[in-house]
């Protein structure tokens, strides 16, 4: 074949490449259960191409769909100038998380840009981890066996296409790759069912409509008026609030909620204590004592880096005793963060606390959806019973 005719195949193999890139996170943001089932199809498209350019080419086209809903988020969180921050996230998210790509030219070298994009300082905006198919394609409690199947598995198929065009190699895994999300999606199904799986004394406590005081004193009163009022609809002996529905620790605050409690009953309250989005443990007649900070508040709404009114990131979130169980405590946007997720599969929690804030986010912000599906796959991973609370508009 002339060299003309060489050059025409290596465009439609990348072509195909690049379109089985965009299709997968295309599908997954549709469907937003699917985004964790196909995430694989990241590294094994990207990984194994000849050229640097190719690789960063397919892992763009693959991100660029999957972080869309940072679009939305970021006009609705910021109105009136949401739009170009929604934009400039957007681009530079996908840029950031497709760059480690270039790396993968072979199996290993795949699985190292896997970590990379999985840790610090690229996982501090890795949303969408490859990671996380771990607990949906492999099972319920697969755990860190699961994490080192998954590497291994990846590797070992880059390795093995890696001579294969890119076209063809892009058709085999197309046919590979809904099977795998299809088998893995039904094993889930008949194995594992999280909303069942609540320890008894303890219950969920979600909220609707909470929206923050910014300052005002009456607000934040009618806050903890309404945070008051679901609890006691749900008596329990441990019960577990969403975050930041008290969105300040003044006095007045703290007695009104202290002296509702019933005696015996805990009350786990996300609250916003000046520079930290934190989760308190309230009883009756004692003092407010911390549990847990948030690992990494939400970037630019929250943690500003060098701003004075930046909230504090924890980046190590320990399990605590509560009772008779050790529970870990995922605060909202690190719920999507493979490295926080992976500090509990280090300490192997009895329980896993699920707390969100979406006040913000209409009913058609697909990211609540995604950030769900993002911490349900690694739910799944570990193994561990869930409780999940969220404020919503």
């Amino acid at each position: 074949m002339s060299s003309w005719g060489m050059a025409c195949v290596k465009r439609a193999d990348i072509g195909m490449a690049s379109a089985l890139g965009l299709l997968w996170p295309l599908t997954a943001a549709q469907v937003w259960w699917l985004a964790p089932a196909l995430s694989i199809g990241l590294p094994l498209l990207a990984g194994g191409g000849e050229r640097r350019s190719r690789r960063f080419g397919v892992a763009l086209a693959y991100m660029l769909p999957a972080t869309w809903g940072i679009l939305p988020s970021c006009s609705e969180f910021f109105p009136g100038h949401g739009a170009w921050i929604g934009i400039a996230s957007w681009l530079a998210t996908a840029l950031i998380l497709a760059a480690p790509y270039v790396l993968a030219k072979n199996g290993r070298w795949t699985v190292m840009a896997m970590l990379l994009q999985a840790i610090p300082p690229i996982g501090l905006v890795d949303v969408i981890s490859p990671f996380a198919a771990a607990g949906v394609d492999l099972g319920p409690g697969s755990g860190a066996v699961g994490i080192l199947v998954l590497l291994a598995v990846i590797g070992g198929a880059v390795s093995m296409l890696a001579n294969d065009s890119d076209g063809i190699r892009c058709l085999r895994i197309g046919f590979i790759l809904p099977l795998l999300a299809g088998l893995g999606f039904v094993h889930v199904q008949e194995r594992f069912d999280w909303r069942a799986s609540i320890p008894k004394g303890w219950a969920a406590v979600s909220t609707q409509g909470l929206l923050p005081s910014g300052g005002n004193v009456f607000k934040s009163l009618s806050n903890a008026a309404s945070v008051v009022q679901a609890g006691l609809a749900y008596p329990a002996r441990f019960e577990v609030f969403p975050e930041a529905v008290l969105d300040d620790m003044l006095p007045g605050t703290v007695d009104l909620v202290e002296e509702a409690i019933p005696a015996g009953e805990t009350w786990l309250i996300g609250a916003e204590n000046g520079e930290t989005d934190s989760v308190y443990a309230f009883r009756r007649g004692g003092t407010p004592a911390k549990l847990f900070d948030s690992a990494l508040p939400m970037p630019l709404s929250m943690w500003r880096p060098g701003s004075r009114d930046s909230y504090q990131a924890a980046w190590w979130e320990p399990v605590r005793k509560i009772g008779r169980l050790r529970i870990w405590s995922s605060i909202c946007y690190e719920q999507v963060l493979p490295w926080a997720w992976l500090e509990a599969l280090w300490q192997r929690p009895d329980l896993i606390l699920l707390q969100s804030n979406a006040w913000w986010a209409d009913q058609g912000n697909p990211s609540p959806a995604i950030q769900a599906a993002q911490a349900r796959a690694w739910a799944l991973l570990l193994g561990v019973p869930v409780i999940r609370a969220s404020n919503t508009r």
